[in-house]
């Protein structure tokens, strides 16, 4: 039975490909979403309680789970009592996201820059990635460029800091979302269909089914001894003359 040695980076190729469309759908998906709903003065309360959620149910999990072990595998006293002390700093910050909504509403320019500009770079580090699965073109780029760029504005830009330029932002948020779904998208296809990275292709080709490959000789301690004639099987070895008596 042949075996395929491959490239340790390439085995994996088609599972982060999947991951990558799914990632791009549920992206594109939340980025009409907020350009349809962009004018409604209730979508930035919905966003910020939707961030105190995200903040306050995993801190909960990670409480519950410092005092019961639900793994296979012994915890140290340290690692409990850091996993405690961050489950409770982020409850409170989910808590005061969630009862605060105001407070924290003038500071969503921070998150959505931030997601922004790390969507830019993740899609950069899969175009320029060396165990990529196919050579990409460089117009690809263009998207997580222009994402960089808009997650840095919005950071910088005090004009969209305030209050009234809430539904813009959330506006410029669904765009750059609905930007990379249709680039993630696009990068799923190329990886499908597109000309293969030769870094990725495997290093050795199988033999073919059916056909068994032959086993390499054996090496031994011995060496061959190519000077040494070989002896035919029919003569016999000629005795030594003090074997001979005379009569």
């Amino acid at each position: 039975m042949s075996t395929k040695k491959s490239n340790p980076g390439s085995t994996p190729a088609q599972t982060p490909n999947k991951g990558n469309a799914v990632l791009s759908v549920l992206i594109l998906i939340i980025g009409i979403i907020f350009i349809v709903l962009w004018r409604r003065d209730t979508l930035p309360n919905g966003i910020v309680l939707i961030c105190g959620l995200a903040f306050a149910i995993p801190s909960l999990f990670s409480i519950i789970g410092s005092f019961f072990n639900f793994s296979r595998y012994e915890r140290s006293a340290t690692s409990k009592a850091v996993e405690l002390v961050c489950g409770i700093g982020g409850l409170m910050l989910g808590i005061c996201i969630i009862f605060l909504p105001d407070v924290f509403r003038r500071l969503l320019f921070y998150p959505f820059g931030v997601l922004i500009i790390a969507g830019g770079l993740y899609q950069i580090y899969t175009l320029a990635r060396k165990n990529r699965p196919v050579d990409y073109p460089g117009w690809l780029l263009a998207v997580p460029i222009v994402l960089i760029t808009t997650g840095v504005v919005i950071i910088c830009l005090d004009s969209l800091h305030t209050q009234k330029s809430e539904n813009l932002l959330v506006l410029i948020t669904g765009i750059c979302g609905v930007l990379f779904g249709i680039d993630g998208l696009f990068l799923s296809g190329v990886a499908r269909c597109g000309r293969k990275n030769p870094a990725t292709k495997a290093e050795v080709t199988p033999a073919p089914s059916g056909k068994p490959e032959h086993p390499a000789p054996a090496e031994t301690d011995e060496p061959a001894k190519a000077d040494e004639p070989a002896k035919a099987p029919d003569q016999a070895t000629p005795s030594s003359p003090e074997g001979h008596t005379g009569a």
